[in-house]
This record gives C-alpha cells, sequence and structure tokens, in this order.
C-alpha cells in the first residue's frame, strides 16, 4: 500500500485504514496536486471508536426543570376541567341523539298524516264526482214546474243591479222595482 501516510500505533494495518476509512481524511490543494493531509485523532477517542462523540448537554436550570414538569405531568385542577368538558360533550351527545330520533319520529308521523290526508280527499273526490252524477237537472226542472207550478222568469222580472265588492249580498230592505 503505497502512499499511506497514516501517523498512527498500527500504520501498516490495512483493516485499520479501511475501518477509520475516508472520515479522517482530508485533501490540501498545493497548484495542480491534491495531497493527503491527515488530521490527528483527539486523545479522548479511541481509534478504533467509529461512534460520532454527542455534544454535551447543557444543565437546566431550576425554573426550566420546574417549567418542564408542569408542561409533562397533569395536575388535578387540570383533570377535573378535562373531565367536566368531557362529561359535557358526552350529554350534548346524548341530547343531540335524542332530539335526532323524536325529529325522525315527527316526520314519521308527518309522513303518515299526509298519506291519510291523501287518501280521504280521493274519497271525498270520488263522492263529490257520485253526487253529481246522480243528480237528473231535468227530473228538478220538471217537478218544479208540474207539481210547484213554478215559471221561468220573464225578461220584465229580472233586475239587474251593481254589486259591491263583496262575494255575497244581504238584503235588508227591498228589492226596488222599475
Amino acid at each position: 500500500m503505497a502512499g499511506n501516510n497514516y501517523k498512527s500505533k498500527n500504520e501498516s494495518s490495512v483493516v485499520d485504514f479501511y475501518r477509520r476509512g475516508y472520515r479522517d481524511t482530508q485533501y490540501e490543494t498545493y497548484g495542480n496536486t491534491v495531497r493527503e493531509v491527515v488530521r490527528p485523532l483527539p486523545e479522548e477517542q479511541d481509534e478504533y471508536d467509529v461512534r460520532p462523540k454527542r455534544p454535551a448537554r447543557r444543565s437546566l436550570t431550576r425554573e426550566e426543570q420546574k417549567k418542564m414538569m408542569r408542561a409533562k405531568s397533569f395536575n388535578l385542577p387540570s383533570i377535573i376541567v378535562i373531565a367536566i368538558f368531557m362529561i359535557a360533550a358526552a350529554y350534548s351527545c346524548f341530547l343531540f341523539v335524542g332530539a335526532q330520533g323524536e325529529l325522525n319520529k315527527h316526520l314519521s308521523n308527518v309522513k303518515a298524516l299526509r298519506s291519510e290526508l291523501q287518501t280521504i280527499t280521493e274519497r271525498n273526490d270520488i263522492r263529490l264526482n257520485d253526487v253529481e252524477t246522480g243528480i237528473d237537472y231535468t227530473e228538478i226542472y220538471d217537478y218544479a214546474i208540474t207539481q210547484l207550478g213554478m215559471s221561468q222568469p220573464r225578461k220584465d222580472q229580472v233586475v239587474w243591479y251593481d254589486a259591491t265588492e263583496s262575494e255575497y249580498v244581504v238584503q235588508y230592505e227591498k228589492i226596488p222595482t222599475q
């Protein structure tokens, strides 16, 4: 292995070269030549240890520790408030389901009443049609003329007058003759 520039205890070890690999290798450029520069290992690091060192954590102050503990823990008042809100949410869901059931019951009742109304209206129309077809107007005319002695009015007996805006007439006096 030509050109090995490692300055370590196990300089002849090929395994050591590949184990340490290229993590310790740096390159510098001099003109048109690139040279390999080996950086020395820190004194506290073992040469076979390939794991990176973690940066040291800074210690927290007491206030920061208390804040973290408060943020992580639930205290009794917060548990009570959460429980009250959960009970209120469950009760409102219960009321909503009850109201929805009552609404469905009323809607089915309205549907049944509309169906009944439609059936009654159809029956009523059929009965009205039966009554109107059962009336014989010529028989009524003959009965009025022969039995009751009635007659058709003449033109001079018909009196026309202007009706008021209402649809019915209340007669308080005698109808005027011309």
